[in-house]
């Protein structure tokens, strides 16, 4: 493992920053503009928020390609360039198309970083240290959405462009990690080689924890793309107070993603379980609330729940996978963060007509019970490794 310095390390952990922050940023706008544009439907207006989804699930994996043959580093000042340039467009124009277009290419920006960080936290680091890093990085990346959750929720007032004018801290990302990520060139192989590494085979575990990220990420997206309008429909609170509830989430996260590391060691086969319980219980808590105090209590458990996952199937990725197989695997893995906020659109419109339901409280008690129904299972099926390996 090569030994990085401290700033490079911090560089690091500025790109996950931006693992969400197109979405974190529209989110709580979504309610602004579907009172800017109200002859569009509401499925339209979603897709402002997860149609970059669609162009960072495939980039995600084209960039885990892409580290194949060049230096990360080079990878993610290109990404973050196209992030910033096409995600601060949007508030010069005022066609919801041109939007949605515009919109679609910063995924590509997106796609391009998403995997990166964790490619080169286990690339530089190893054990206890790299679920440390894991852990700082999901940290890391709620922090920048709780700040700019809770600054896009005050700065609405002025109008929702306001939420893409955010998108110019792209830009010092860009300069942190120009300055101080360190170089991750592919790993040198000679020509008999070359074929081999060109047509890399992934264990069926990478791709049972891609599942497991998209369904994590689905059961997110049934928060995120519902608050904003969930909160405005029913005059639940002032405006303001959106960034403060899509900030929640990120405060959980932040909790869980630091303490990571013991928690996994604690709680052992009982983490998954510990896990969808919180995550249960933020939408029960959301089911219910008429006021903003229960909401905020649902928000932040649905960040600890969430916030608890993400690391966990990071580090499991990296534990079942060698140095050849990690790039395109993380490519993938990160990949399904997207890919569940860009489904989660389609499954939310999907269980509203199946339920013929006129409010968002019935996407809330659904998901309560799949995510208690997915936690016993865990329990069930890591009780029983963990007697079988005994």
């Amino acid at each position: 493992m090569n030994k990085i310095t401290k700033f490079s390390a911090f560089a690091i952990l500025m790109v996950p920053m931006v693992w969400n922050f197109e979405a974190a940023t529209v989110g709580p706008a979504l309610g602004s503009l579907m009172q800017a544009f109200p002859n569009e439907p509401a499925l339209k207006i979603q897709l402002i928020s997860t149609l970059p989804f669609l162009a960072s699930v495939i980039f995600s994996v084209i960039s885990g390609k892409l580290a194949n043959f060049f230096d990360k580093k080079n990878i993610a000042v290109i990404g973050l360039l196209i992030y910033g340039i096409t995600g601060i467009t949007p508030a010069f124009v005022n066609s919801v198309n041109t939007i949605l277009i515009l919109r679609l290419l910063t995924g590509v920006g997106v796609g391009l970083v998403l995997p990166l960080p964790n490619q080169i936290i286990v690339e530089h680091y190893e054990g206890r240290e790299r679920e440390r890093m894991l852990g700082l990085a999901t940290s890391t990346f709620n922090f920048a959405n709780v700040v700019i959750s809770i600054l896009v929720g005050i700065l609405l007032v002025r109008g929702w462009q306001m939420a893409f004018y955010s998108f110019s801290f792209i830009f010092v990302v860009l300069l942190i990690v120009a300055i101080g990520l360190p170089k991750s060139p592919p790993i040198k192989t000679d020509e008999r080689n070359n074929e081999v590494r060109e047509k890399v085979k992934l264990p069926k575990y990478v791709y049972a924890m891609a599942l497991a990220m998209t369904l994590v990420w689905i059961a997110f997206g049934g928060f995120q793309l519902t608050i904003s309008m969930f909160v405005t429909k029913e005059r639940l609170a002032p405006i303001y107070m959106m960034g403060i509830f899509l900030a929640a989430p990120a405060f959980g996260s932040i909790l869980t993603g630091i303490i990571f590391s013991k928690l996994n060691n604690w709680l052992k086969q009982y983490y998954v379980f510990s896990a969808m319980l919180c995550y249960a219980a933020g939408f029960i808590c959301m089911y219910l609330s008429q006021e903003a105090t229960l909401i905020i209590i649902g928000t932040l458990l649905i960040g600890i729940g969430s916030g608890a996952m993400v690391p966990y199937i990071s580090n499991l990725t990296a534990i079942h996978v060698n140095e050849k197989q990690k790039d395109l695997a993380f490519g993938i893995v990160t990949a399904c963060i997207h890919l569940g906020g860009l489904v989660s659109a389609f499954i939310l419109s999907f269980i509203m007509q199946l339920g013929h339901a006129t409010s968002y409280r019935f996407i809330y008690i659904t998901y309560a019970i799949a995510l208690i129904l997915v936690g016993v299972v865990s329990l069930i099926i890591n009780t029983k490794k963990r007697k079988v390996s005994a």
